[in-house]
């Protein structure tokens, strides 16, 4: 399917040159979102190299493109993590905090039990 498309592909912008200059805005439009899975961007990024070395006029959009992304990406990865790092320590203090409160319940029930 990945090579008839590319077939196509190129078949269409040797019919129509000028449509090299319509094809930038829909690959940046059509980049897979950030939520979708690895492989997913890897297979697309894949293909846009691919388009890249049958068309050079497109590498240094695509090439801007990918990283613009990629960037994007990392950006949101990185808050995730610290998202998921304050909530960690939010975590462990809330379990020093019910551990601290079992251990002066167990005290009161010891105080009591005598």
């Amino acid at each position: 399917v990945i090579n008839f498309t590319h077939k196509v592909l190129q078949n269409l912008l040797i019919m129509i040159p000028n449509s090299i200059f319509q094809l930038s805005p829909v690959l940046r439009r059509l980049f897979p979102n950030p939520i979708f899975s690895p492989q997913i961007h890897l297979s697309y990024v894949t293909n846009l190299f691919r388009l890249m070395q049958s068309h050079p006029k497109l590498s240094e959009n695509i090439i801007f493109l990918v990283i613009e992304r990629f960037v994007q990406l990392d950006a949101l990865i990185q808050s995730y993590e610290e998202k998921d790092h304050v909530e960690s320590e939010n975590f462990e203090f809330d379990t020093f905090i019910d551990s601290e409160r079992n251990k002066e319940l167990l005290d009161y029930k010891e105080k009591i039990d005598c």
